[in-house]
């Protein structure tokens, strides 16, 4: 190629276009262009700041409290059953527990049943043997057994009641004999069975036939008591009430149990 005349030979051409260099290329290229003493001044900074972020670091995270992390619970999942049938566990067969074998039971001996024995029956007393004497006061009672026969009650005060009979049979007094303990006649009582009552001499008759071999007349006291001596004691005579009942007795024994 020819140069061309009308162009000047004192073309001076331009230079290339620099390139812009990056930001870490351009603090690169600064830090070179340093003196050494500047260098390290800034690496004994650059230390320094570092060491003092991390000592500030460790602080803040030692003064805080950890805050306690809420866990969520998390729902369990349900199995889900499945329709397959379940295999079914064999029942064992229990074991037959032996049969315990009884002892039989010795036999009890029988015990004879004691036969009680009988006490002696108590005979009677003397006095209820028929004697045939006289039937007053003072006298065992068996005489009025030998004359009146078998007695039809015992009366409470301790003695024996005879049914009397007149002439024609029909009941005509009763007969209370009245006794001690050894069957002594202490009191006689004559009790009017007929329908008609005895005036004060019949009543009187009729008690005074009991009294003693010996007895006198004592005193009349009233109408209705008279007293006699006899060998056993004075005797009193009561009329009693006005069918011509009445008394006889001993007067020491009046009012006495007997």
């Amino acid at each position: 190629m020819q140069n061309d005349p009308n162009i000047s030979s004192s073309f001076t051409p331009s230079p290339p276009p620099q390139t812009k260099l990056m930001p870490h290329k351009r603090l690169a290229a600064w830090y070179k262009r340093q003196m050494h003493a500047t260098k390290i001044g800034m690496g004994c900074g650059i230390f320094i700041v570092v060491l003092s972020m991390c000592i500030c670091t460790t602080a803040a995270v030692a003064n805080v409290s950890p805050t306690p992390q809420t866990t969520a619970a998390v729902a369990t999942p349900v199995p889900t059953k499945t329709s397959a049938t379940p295999t079914p566990t064999p029942t064992p067969a229990p074991t037959p527990k032996p049969t315990p074998t009884s002892t039989p039971a010795p036999t009890p001996t029988p015990v004879p049943t004691p036969i009680p024995t009988l006490k002696p029956t108590p005979s009677s007393p003397a006095y209820t043997h028929a004697t045939h004497g006289p039937t007053v006061l003072g006298v065992s009672v068996s005489n009025f057994f030998g004359k009146y026969g078998n007695y039809s009650n015992i009366p409470l005060n301790r003695g024996y009641t005879w049914s009397v009979d007149d002439q024609d049979g029909n009941p005509s007094q009763g007969v209370d004999a009245s006794i001690h303990t050894d069957g002594t006649v202490y009191r006689v009582d004559v009790i009017n069975l007929t329908d008609t009552n005895w005036s004060i001499a019949q009543s009187t008759q009729t008690c005074s036939a009991f009294l003693p071999a010996g007895s006198s007349f004592e005193e009349q006291v009233t109408d209705q008591i008279t007293r006699y001596n006899s060998p056993a004691g004075e005797i009193q005579l009561d009329r009693m009430n006005d069918y011509g009942d009445c008394i006889l007795q001993f007067s020491n024994t009046i009012g006495a149990n007997n």
